[in-house]
């Protein structure tokens, strides 16, 4: 009686330790990986983006972090509709260049 509560006792700790090991690796490794590759591209847009808005009066473009513009229009901002000239007061974002030209189009034609 002894040796099959201990044979079964021993075969009992087997499994847990078996089970133990190959249980799949928990979400918690997933969703760091998917947040630290959500913070590698937020960051990669920020490097890469621009901010269009008001310099001086004019429509300039200013790279994401920077405080001197890569490009002033010629466009003066108090041409432009009340609402447009106050989005530009605070600055309106382009992603990426596509975008950017999309937002200059609208403002300086």
């Amino acid at each position: 009686m002894k040796k099959l509560v201990l044979i079964t006792g021993m075969i009992l700790i087997s499994c847990v330790l078996t089970g133990s090991l190959s249980v799949p690796q928990s979400d918690t490794a997933a969703e760091i990986s998917a947040s630290s590759a959500a913070q590698e591209t937020e960051t990669r847009m920020i490097r890469e983006g621009y901010v269009v808005r008001d310099y001086h009066g004019k429509i300039a473009v200013f790279k994401n972090g920077k405080m001197s513009p890569v490009r002033v229009t010629s466009t003066r901002t108090d041409s432009l509709p009340k609402s447009d000239a106050k989005k530009l007061l605070e600055g309106v974002d382009a992603p990426d260049k596509q975008s950017l030209n999309r937002i200059l189009e609208d403002y300086c034609s």
